[in-house]
């Protein structure tokens, strides 16, 4: 999460009575001052309306986010918390399976090419990952790498692990049944770093919207 960018949330409002509540209010707050508050019409008995908020953050660190309820009579449940981080830019790895697979991408994340942006990309080789550090980068994005050695998907689980994000552009050079193998095996002794297998590829795909299934 960027400081000076307006940061989505969602506080979930749920009635547990037996009876209808009305005219009440979210607070919300963050950092101990009131950032604004939204008035509750009607809850119906045993139902729950989610209400969007969105604040943005003047500066980095740890901030904190409150919800307050108000009206009725049981105050010490209508607090919840939230222990967020403002990060003042974001640092992304891109591994470039073959010469170029990562230019359009640093391109979409930083236009300028700006070292002070709000998104910084490095460029490495796939031949570079199992040197590399992932520890310092908020997220690592995987461009039409061929395939990875049990000890690359080792890297990868384990930033995975420490809550690190991946991306997976996949391209000529993938090798479809390696992936499967070494990322989204089926046994617990194989990772599974892919949320599903990979497909054979299509020679001449047709794709289509069904205007109806919408």
């Amino acid at each position: 999460m960027l400081f000076r960018s307006d940061v989505p949330f969602d506080v979930v409002v749920r009635n547990f009575g037996a009876e209808a509540a009305a005219n009440r209010r979210i607070e919300l707050w963050a950092d101990g001052a009131q950032a604004g508050q939204l008035p509750i019409d009607l809850l119906p008995a045993g139902t729950a309306k989610t209400i969007p908020w969105s604040h943005r953050f003047t500066r980095s660190g740890s901030h904190i986010v409150e919800a307050r309820c108000s009206g009725d009579q049981l105050d010490i449940d209508n607090h919840r918390w939230l222990s967020i981080s403002a990060r003042p830019f974001l640092n992304v790895l891109c591994v470039a399976g073959k010469r170029g697979a990562a230019d359009y991408l640093t391109l979409a994340l930083n236009p300028d090419q700006s070292p002070t942006g709000a998104i910084r990309t490095e460029t490495i080789s796939d031949s570079q990952l199992l040197e590399t550090d992932l520890t310092p980068y908020d997220a690592v994005i995987l461009a039409n790498v061929g395939e990875f050695t049990p000890g690359e998907a080792r890297l990868l689980n384990d930033y995975a692990r420490q809550g690190g994000s991946m991306i997976f552009f996949l391209g000529d050079q993938v090798a479809a049944e390696r992936y499967n193998r070494v990322l989204a095996g089926p046994s617990r002794q194989v990772l599974k770093l892919l949320p599903a297998k990979l497909g054979k590829v299509v020679a001449q795909p047709q794709y289509g919207l069904d205007p109806l299934g919408y």
